[in-house]
């Protein structure tokens, strides 16, 4: 946008702190404006001071000539569409039509989604199923774009600035845990089924992103918390996490970007869910799709004991496309006419 000439304002609204501004900063973005948020967090009290902030920016603005954007399910993704919506300006959701049919699963995530298409003017699809989920809610053809996900975008420019490791015949895996329906008994149990493994395999190394939020914290399974079979790792930088992603033989995950990373550069994966928005990667390279915990081991300790397992499921596609879904976003508003910042 910014080298189309067009004026930028980014809001940082502060839902994920420091982690948000490496990411930026990775980029070479500078955010306009940077929020806090409340010390005692909760999704009503984000919610709320995140709208009545965005508020406060998007006042200075003239609604007729602005686009807001929002991107995914997020807390802030609902604010600023909320805002903009209230204010008159026209709504491009990126990310749009994913679903899974369920309003617990993934929560709220789900629910905010479907939210932010009722409230949306233009929705950019990153794939076909998720542009006839948008169809289906009955939304007009001529406000969907099918372009693409811009997080591929940003996976092949990254993928450029990682380093490959040594492997010494170890095999690696990477392992992040932290959606809201997997809190308590799930997360308990896959971090002792972990454990386990650790002690069977002697050549196996788990690399384990912890999570910050409390309520993941004490899932843990308390040996495991203590392991030192496992390697822990705290919240990565973005290029981090591509480097230690891109290194893996296997991903296991409840998280959606890393099935979308994972589908692209060929990774087989195991999702810690019942259910996905990203069904695309079902028939490419997902081993499992379950929250049973001896099945999640019994297909872990199958792909290694198999290599014809683990090379069958290791198909790099292009369903979520190539790297060109910024262009078609953009092209499509200049085409409109819109932009008139």
């Amino acid at each position: 946008m910014q080298n189309s000439g067009r004026k930028v304002c980014v809001i940082n609204t502060g839902q994920q702190g420091e982690l948000t501004e490496d990411f930026l900063e990775f980029f070479s973005i500078k955010p306009d404006h940077i929020f806090s948020l409340p010390s005692s967090r909760s999704l009503n009290l984000d919610l709320s001071t995140i709208i009545a902030n965005i508020d406060l920016v998007l006042r200075s603005f003239d609604a007729s000539k602005g686009v807001i954007f929002v991107q995914g399910d997020t807390t802030s993704a609902l604010a600023g569409a909320i805002s903009g919506f209230n204010l008159g300006f026209t709504l491009a959701h990126i990310e749009a039509g994913l679903r899974t049919g369920d309003k617990e699963r993934p929560f709220p995530e789900e629910t905010y989604r479907v939210s932010i298409t009722k409230l949306a003017d233009l929705h950019f699809a990153p794939t076909y199923i998720a542009q006839q989920n948008l169809i289906l809610d009955g939304i007009k053809g001529e406000q969907i774009t099918l372009c693409g996900n811009t997080g591929i975008d940003s996976l092949v420019q990254t993928m450029k600035k990682v380093n490959k490791i040594n492997r010494n015949g170890q095999k690696y895996i990477l392992v992040t845990l932290h959606r809201r329906e997997n809190f308590g008994k799930t997360i308990h149990k896959v971090t002792k089924m972990l454990e386990e493994l650790s002690m069977e395999f002697s050549n196996l190394k788990i690399h384990f992103v912890i999570h910050t939020n409390p309520e993941v914290l004490d899932s843990y399974h308390a040996e495991f918390r203590n392991s030192k079979g496992i390697i822990k790792l705290a919240p990565q930088s973005y290029r981090d996490m591509i480097e230690v992603l891109s290194n893996s033989d296997l991903i296991i995950t409840d998280s959606g970007g890393l099935q979308e990373q994972s589908a692209f550069l060929g990774i087989p994966l195991i999702i810690v869910r019942d259910l996905t928005e990203r069904s695309e990667v079902l028939s490419e390279n997902c081993l499992l799709l379950s929250t049973d915990v001896s099945e999640i081991k019994q297909t872990i300790i199958q792909c290694f004991q198999e290599q014809d397992l683990i090379n069958r499921y290791q198909k790099s596609t292009t369903v979520f496309e190539n790297s060109k879904s910024a262009d078609v976003i953009v092209n499509k508003l200049e085409t409109l006419g819109i932009l008139k910042y």
